[in-house]
């Protein structure tokens, strides 16, 4: 009895708007995938001049598993982003300073930090940094 029922399931012709609905699709981009051969139908009309299209079940799921994709990774064609050890000390100068308005000098090379409190009156912007310490300033 299991088979019978699977063989119908097989024979079952669906009207335009239910196979559309099983694939999401509106009926005008399922009369369009018909007429361009992309998914088959069976035409219960009166000839090829007044066809009236019915869509099997089988091969709606046929049409949606040949249209299953799994997505390739994409990679990044730009190249890596290099990054200096003079970018990471002006990086690191920028970022350092604290809340009081002292600065940071970090050296790269050996790890060392030097906070240099602000000199009084002075506004520094964030971008500037003595390159050897708090009398550069001027």
């Amino acid at each position: 009895m299991a088979s019978n029922s699977m063989n119908l399931d097989a024979l079952q012709l669906l009207t335009p708007a239910e196979a559309a609905k099983l694939l999401a699709i509106s009926t005008i981009h399922l009369h369009d995938l018909a007429i361009h051969g992309d998914i088959s139908y069976v035409n219960v009309g009166a000839g090829k001049k007044r066809e009236t299209r019915r869509y099997r079940l089988t091969d709606i799921q046929r049409f949606e598993q040949d249209r299953t994709l799994i997505s390739p990774i994409r990679r990044s064609t730009r190249a890596p982003l290099e990054i200096t050890d003079e970018d990471l000390l002006k990086a690191a100068k920028i970022v350092a300073r604290d809340r009081t308005g002292s600065i940071v000098k970090i050296d790269i090379r050996t790890l060392e930090c030097t906070i240099y409190p602000m000199p009084a009156g002075k506004a520094v912007p964030p971008d500037s940094f003595p390159p050897d310490g708090p009398e550069n300033f001027d």
